[in-house]
């Protein structure tokens, strides 16, 4: 029944919102669940900041007339731009008479987007999410098998690589490298190779790593480069 409850609140909530794209025929909204995003393209700042800024007076004004309230203070927004190309002018948007915080970078359903689209925030994020993981396959190695060993690499570590992968697997090599390296550390641990020089027991160079995801039946990171 809780559960049955939760889903009917969830479709409730959808159909009260449903109508909030309608209220602007220049801006994009993107909807999931509680979580919204607002997109809305130019290549003058000035005509940007003044168009959202008039849109967003609509959006102010569907949210009194629905008697939904705006949490100001966790409401922000970034401007994607080339790396090549610099801001000649700062933006304002406002709601409810407040500034809106701008920011390098946003999270969207889990993955960080950040102004130039290089993915360093996300891929930073991902390589700290994984390096727990692995941390966690090796004081297990000892203690469990290698199957359940192995379904807790797809929960800990494999899980955070393919996730969104299809965007932000497109970074350059040189970023994306980080993430390279740590999953081949953790078919190493898996395959019991580079346990012994975690724990102070060097047993000499590391094997090349290609071999042992053969030998896992574990798939590379689509978007691994080689290493």
């Amino acid at each position: 029944m809780r559960g049955a409850s939760g889903l009917g609140s969830w479709t409730l909530l959808l159909l009260y919102i449903n109508d909030l794209p309608n209220i602007s025929e220049k801006l994009t909204f993107f909807l999931f669940a509680d979580d919204t995003n607002i997109y809305y393209e130019s290549k003058d700042l000035e005509e940007l900041e003044k168009t959202v800024n008039e849109e967003l007076k609509k959006l102010s004004l569907w949210l009194n007339i629905n008697r939904l309230a705006l949490n100001v203070s966790k409401t922000n927004f970034v401007i994607f731009r080339s790396s090549l190309k610099k801001s000649n002018r700062n933006v304002t948007l406002v709601m409810n008479k407040k500034a809106l915080q701008q920011k390098d970078h946003v999270k969207y359903l889990g993955v960080l987007l950040d102004e130039h689209l290089n993915w360093k925030y996300q891929i930073n994020n991902v390589a700290l999410k994984i390096s727990r993981g692995i941390g966690i396959i090796a004081k297990l190695k000892p203690l469990l098998k290698d199957k359940l060993l192995r379904s807790i690499y797809f929960s800990l570590v494999y899980s955070h690589l393919s996730y969104g992968v299809h965007t932000w697997g497109s970074a350059d090599k040189t970023t994306m490298n980080k993430l390279v390296i740590l999953q081949n550390k953790a078919v190493r641990i898996l395959s019991g190779v580079q346990y012994f020089q975690i724990y102070g027991q060097d047993p000499g160079p590391l094997p090349s790593a290609e071999p042992l995801f053969k030998k896992l039946n574990i798939l590379k990171t689509p978007c691994a480069h080689a290493s």
